[in-house]
């Protein structure tokens, strides 16, 4: 079993490719065992990139990213801003 590496590592390669502030891009996370958090930080008009169209991008990361957790018998969750993913969210 790997740990978080694969995912962080394809999470950051596809929001600093999308955004216009790839250097502003910042990733937090935590990992409870098999369970990992990921948790962005980006240049507002990047933020609100990912929610364009409903949040069709964000929501095709996560995709991405769930099928790279799978493939390493991981769980993740990523929290982007304005996307009500985060702690508050409910």
């Amino acid at each position: 079993m790997s740990g978080p590496e694969p995912m962080r590592d394809l999470l950051l390669f596809a929001v600093r490719s999308l955004a216009g502030e790839p250097d502003a891009v910042q990733l937090a996370e935590e990992t409870d065992g098999r369970h990992h958090r990921f948790q962005l930080s980006l240049a507002p008009a990047d933020a609100a990139l990912l929610q364009e169209d409903g949040g069709r991008l964000a929501e095709a990361i996560r995709t991405v990213l769930d099928a790279c957790a799978w493939k390493h018998h991981q769980r993740v969750r990523i929290e982007i801003p304005g996307d009500g993913s985060g702690p508050s969210s409910g």
